[in-house]
């Protein structure tokens, strides 16, 4: 059986986000390179870019069904994998930021984990079987479901 695989571009908050963590540091490390040491204006920009690295694992969401589960993973670092055996339910619904605190990499205090990004509010819904869910937003969330079901089914 083929495997399902997806990939949510990170969206605008992500260019938000990184473009205001450059402007800030450059901002701070050009006011620094004025008022203060000339080392201190060099660390200014070493935090700016560091910040900006930090964010490049936000910058696109894969989702991947295949044979070991359902992968949800933010560039490579963050992931979470939920195994066949362990998927009690799959439904598509809508994203409720307001259960995760906001959008990107978020867990709630019912154990329940979401993969979001801003603006994006079809959700994928995994139910394990001790009832935590593994929320992912996604463009095509049907898709995804179907491509689950036949993997339980097989």
């Amino acid at each position: 059986m083929q495997a399902y695989r997806t990939q949510m571009p990170g969206g605008t908050m992500f260019w938000i986000v990184m473009l205001s963590a450059l402007s800030l540091g450059g901002a701070a490390a050009v006011a620094g390179h004025f008022l203060a040491p000339s080392f201190v204006w060099w660390i200014l920009l070493g935090a700016a870019f560091l910040t900006s690295l930090l964010l490049l694992p936000f910058r696109r969401l894969d989702l991947t069904v295949d044979s070991n589960g359902v992968r949800a993973c933010w560039g490579g670092l963050f992931s979470k994998t939920v195994a066949l055996d362990d998927i009690a339910s799959v439904q598509v619904g809508r994203y409720r930021w307001i259960s995760f605190g906001g959008w990107g990499w978020r867990y709630n205090l019912k154990g329940d984990v979401a993969f979001s990004i801003l603006g994006v509010n079809p959700t994928l819904e995994v139910t394990r079987r001790n009832g935590r869910k593994l929320v992912v937003t996604l463009t095509d969330p049907q898709a995804a479901a179907d491509a689950i079901n036949d993997w339980l089914a097989a």
